[in-house]
């Protein structure tokens, strides 16, 4: 059975007012991957590459490729996280009373908001429902299965926590409150690993770093 390899990106720009750019720093943790990469016999067997569409999904493709080869990215708009400002500013415009803590507490509200945004309480002028982002990933996750299939080949996918954090409910069957926690609880450029039938998706591996696992690499680990 093939193997999707679910790479999140590297760090991103969080304290810029344009954060889907990678920082100095994300630089260095996709170089690192992709030294890791270069050096590991199964990452021979990668057939595909696939990312979303994000300014820092194509940037850390860049950086990884600049020192291990692949082939080029197919783009598929289902590997686009879904947009936490958006989210955020429907859930503060609907509870001004959360606006204090944004800048003391943002991860509780945004936990706060993500709960609201998946019970379907936030109605909020293009913001993308919980629904259609399910469905989305629902369908790329069924594109990129179907096409490792196919080929009989493993695939790398180039995407972001909360997409990564579906793949893995749709694996383990978790509901909707736990996804969350799940999310912020992974690493940049982390390695999260899934194989593929034709009636199953299967939780391998989440959440690893065995291109940081040298304890002088301690500072490239991060979750923003």
């Amino acid at each position: 059975m093939p193997t999707l390899y679910l790479v999140r990106h590297a760090q991103a720009s969080i304290h810029l007012e344009d954060y889907d750019q990678l920082s100095p720093l994300g630089t260095r943790q996709a170089e690192q991957l992709g030294l890791w990469m270069r050096a590991n016999p199964r990452m021979a067997t990668i057939g595909q590459v696939w990312s979303g569409e994000l300014k820092r999904h194509a940037q850390s493709l860049e950086a990884i490729q600049g020192v291990h080869p692949l082939s080029e990215a197919k783009l598929h708009a289902g590997l686009n996280e879904y947009d936490f400002k958006a989210v955020l500013s429907a859930f503060v415009a609907e509870n001004p009373e959360q606006a204090a803590d944004l800048n003391q507490k943002p991860f509780k509200v945004l936990q706060a908001g993500m709960h609201a945004w998946t019970r379907d309480l936030l109605q909020s002028p293009g913001l993308e429902s919980w629904a259609a982002f399910q469905m989305r990933v629902s369908a790329a996750i069924k594109e990129i299965a179907r096409r490792a299939l196919e080929e009989n080949r493993d695939a790398l996918v180039m995407s972001s926590g909360g997409v990564i954090s579906l793949f893995a409910q749709r694996a383990l069957g978790f509901d909707d409150s736990s996804l969350f926690a799940l999310n912020l609880a992974l690493k940049n450029t982390s390695i999260s690993e899934f194989r593929v039938s034709r009636s199953t998706l299967s939780l391998q591996s989440f959440n690893t770093l065995p291109h940081l696992a040298d304890p002088d690499l301690a500072d490239l680990h991060t979750s923003v």
